[in-house]
């Protein structure tokens, strides 16, 4: 539950953070760490929030406590201009320990009553002559050649770094520049959010951490990151108080909750147009689904605009994205064009642009837009995430995967950038790094829909079922189905009809439908499912429905067929004769041969089983034998068993019967005690 909380605190305080709320994000960066004091998320974002040099310092050196090989932090403090680790104080590098008095008085007391037992013993040395030598001393020689090493060495070495470097000079003139070069450097500028919302500028995050932390990247762009440590504020500029805060509200999705405040903010202009609160507002009835009342929000600041002879890019921005989301295409990239030649600064009409052209398929004419808009906001996240997506449309994930990271540099709070990063590592084949790339931001964000189902996406192709059913199963924990699970839904009933759970498969996509009535996979395949569970009226039913929309799909006829002639009841020659009539109506002519090869089979093998039971023996044995000649089943030669026994051919009708008793001992075959208790009457009629 603590641990649940300081995620709620580190949410809370990075959002104020980004908000430019400084004492209320140190207030909740704090209370994060006191209930998780090894996060080191937490650590540093109160680094980029504290009130002066002092306490900055102190939390980065708190965060290397954690991790002393968190570059990030390390890089932080250089920038500061002080070490990693606290100096000692003078006084401590200075001072001698003193040994204790007591010991010392011991000691001599023992000494005084050794000396003179020592001082008795004879001299052993006392007859020996000694000779004093001039050469060939002990250990000279070696004395000599270290002497020599080391005043000769550190001499040849350089006369050889200078005759190296002469020789390089003379071969490479270019390879050294005698004068000032100009070096590009990134420097973010202050830019308007797709979203839209606050940005942060690049900042340093930790790095082997659960938290949001992308890996550092010496190609990203460089710089003095500390120093630049505070967010982007909103392009164009906010001075109202409220509506910064709505607008880190929007940037939580609290879209909603915010509407009173902005609708308020909009009515204060009324002596003095300011377009943000119209903007703002718009935008957020937008995210609610209320496109009709977005419009008209803007079209009230329009009115006020020509009223005042003049005009407002900022509106036509809104405009742009408020048709997009009704879908007028032409509408929308028109007042996108009139935001951009208003102020080119703005990215939204940039996305809005790319968006349109992709969902157009206009590939070439997305790239231009996102190019366009990070030649003027090459520190806007969503552009990069946006091309991130484009490059995945055109089968770049290596490329993707770059523009995933940027954004993350950029903002490591970006969602979105997240989930593209996973995508791409799908897209790539690396279902273990989409894997590890979705815990961490599970981590941070564990009611993420969209995380849970790319999980389960990436675990399946892993081939770990087990835990990909878990991963869909938390994506689909909610008291009541929502749009945004119906991925998550189909994915567990595909893995549930691969394990043959068919009742369980049959409640999933049962429950996809009763979001989305229309989705037709999800027809097809509670009809498959349906049918695999033995509950084939339902399956006839789907199977009805489905080729209303699609008559020319066979596939769905046969199932259809299928599903008559099983829940045909024999005890009802009536209903029977109507059921298999039906179904042959449907399986009749040529339809066998306009399927598949394992449909054809199973088409053969019903139609077989129709003939069978309106005792056409003859066409029966045609069917089941090219059934048997595509492919071999267990079912199949035992309808040839059954169909050999009604002609009296008992020795074939035995070999089929014998064949199937064999098989049965590794498959459970639903007709193994009929065979059983034939192959009996049969060797009993015999003696």
């Amino acid at each position: 539950m603590s641990q649940d909380q300081a995620l709620q605190y580190l949410r809370q305080g990075i959002a104020a953070a980004k908000a430019g709320q400084k004492s209320e994000a140190r207030q909740l960066l704090q209370n994060a760490i006191r209930l998780d004091p090894g996060n080191e998320t937490a650590w540093l974002w109160l680094s980029s929030v504290a009130k002066d040099k002092k306490e900055q310092i102190f939390c980065l050196r708190q965060l290397l406590q954690i991790n002393p090989e968190n570059e990030m932090a390390l890089k932080g403090l250089r920038a500061l201009g002080v070490s990693a680790t606290p100096e000692e104080p003078a006084a401590a590098k200075s001072a001698i320990p003193q040994p204790d008095p007591e010991k010392i008085a011991a000691a001599q007391a023992a000494l005084e009553s050794i000396l003179p037992r020592v001082m008795q013993q004879p001299d052993p040395y006392a007859d020996l002559k000694w000779t004093h030598k001039t050469r060939n001393r002990a250990g000279e020689r070696a004395a000599i050649l270290l002497t020599l090493t080391v005043r000769v060495m550190p001499v040849l070495l350089i006369v050889c770094l200078l005759a190296g470097g002469a020789l390089f000079i003379s071969t490479r003139p270019d390879a050294i520049a005698f004068a000032p070069t100009w070096t590009p450097s990134h420097t973010p500028t202050n830019t308007a959010t797709p979203t839209p919302g606050f940005t942060p500028t690049p900042s340093p995050t930790p790095a082997l951490t659960y938290t949001p932390s992308p890996t550092f990247d010496p190609t990203l762009p460089q710089g003095d990151l500390f120093a630049e440590m505070t967010p982007t504020p909103v392009y164009p500029r906010i001075s109202s108080r409220p509506l910064l805060e709505a607008i880190a509200a929007m940037d939580r999705g609290d879209y909603a909750d915010v509407l009173p405040t902005l609708s308020a903010e909009r009515e204060n202009t009324e002596f003095s147009f300011d377009p943000n609160p119209y903007y703002y507002e718009a935008i957020a009835l937008t995210e609610l689904g209320d496109t009709d009342r977005a419009e008209r929000v803007l079209e009230e600041a329009l009115t006020r605009l020509e009223e005042q002879n003049s005009d407002d890019p900022l509106i036509h921005a809104g405009l742009a994205y408020v048709y997009a989301a009704i879908g007028d295409t032409e509408a929308s990239n028109g007042e996108a064009e009139l935001a951009i030649e208003g102020d080119p600064n703005l990215p939204l009409p940039y996305v809005v642009l790319a968006k349109n052209a992709m969902n157009a398929e206009d590939y070439q004419a997305a790239g231009e837009a996102i190019e366009a808009g990070l030649s003027r906001n090459p520190g806007d996240a969503n552009l990069w995430i946006l091309q991130g997506e484009l490059n995945l449309l055109r089968d770049q994930p290596a490329e993707a995967q770059q523009d995933a990271a940027v954004a993350l540099y950029i903002d490591p709070t970006a969602e979105d950038a997240y989930l593209l990063q996973a995508r791409a590592d799908i897209a790539r084949g690396d279902y273990g790094l989409a894997v590890l790339h979705l815990q961490n931001y599970l981590f941070i964000y564990p009611g993420s829909i969209r995380g849970w189902t790319l999980l389960g996406n990436a675990r399946t192709l892993e081939g770990n079922i087990d835990l990909a059913i878990e991963a869909y199963s938390r994506a689909v924990n909610t008291e009541e189905p929502l749009p945004e699970q119906i991925e998550a839904y189909m994915g567990r009933a595909a893995l549930y009809m691969q394990r043959n759970q068919f009742s369980l498969a049959y409640a999933d996509y049962d429950t996809v439908l009763s979001i989305n009535e229309t989705f037709i996979p999800a027809r097809e395949g509670r009809a498959q499912a349906a049918y695999r569970a033995g509950r084939f009226r339902e399956a006839i039913e789907d199977a009805d429905v489905l080729l209303e929309e699609m008559p020319g799909r066979n596939d769905l006829k046969l199932l259809k067929a299928r599903a008559l002639v099983d829940s045909a009841n024999p005890r009802d020659p009536d209903a029977l004769e109507a059921a298999l009539q039906d179904a042959l109506d449907i399986l009749g002519g040529n339809f066998p041969e306009t399927l598949p090869d394992d449909l054809k089979a199973v088409a053969y093998e019903y139609r077989a089983r129709i003939y069978f039971a309106q005792e056409r023996y003859n066409d029966a044995q045609t069917d089941i034998e090219r059934a048997l000649q595509l492919q071999e089943t267990g079912s199949r030669h035992y309808w040839r068993g059954r169909i050999e026994e009604a002609q009296g051919n008992i020795d074939d009708a035995l070999r089929e019967y014998e064949w199937v008793r064999l098989w049965g001992e590794i498959y459970s075959y639903p007709f193994l005690p009929d065979v059983i208790t034939r192959l009996n009457d049969l060797a009993a009629a015999e003696s």
